[in-house]
């Protein structure tokens, strides 16, 4: 048996909007070949599975940067606009 990775796991978590879309899962294949600047970006507070899958993808999609918002869920963007809007504005002036 082949060793599972933490994007075949998320995988799941999507599994439904994704089957809905009659799009397939996104793989880790599919993150390696990511080879754009890619700014993962989420709330720190934020439950379930999504937080795995955004350090998942990180480690997959190579130069990423990972940055969470203490204090913040998934709208992060709405919790804390400021500095998401920070976050965001440094990894352009970067890329």
């Amino acid at each position: 048996m082949r060793p599972v990775d933490i994007l075949d796991l998320a995988d799941l978590g999507g599994v439904d909007v994704q089957m809905r879309d009659a799009r397939p899962p996104f793989s880790k294949a599919d993150a390696e070949a990511i080879k754009t600047p890619t700014l993962f970006i989420g709330g720190a507070n934020t439950k379930g599975t999504l937080p795995l899958v955004l350090r998942a993808l990180a480690e997959n999609v190579k130069g990423s940067r990972t940055e969470m918002i203490p204090g913040t869920t998934h709208p992060m963007f709405e919790q804390a606009p400021q500095k998401f809007s920070e976050i965001v504005l440094a990894f352009l002036a970067e890329a």
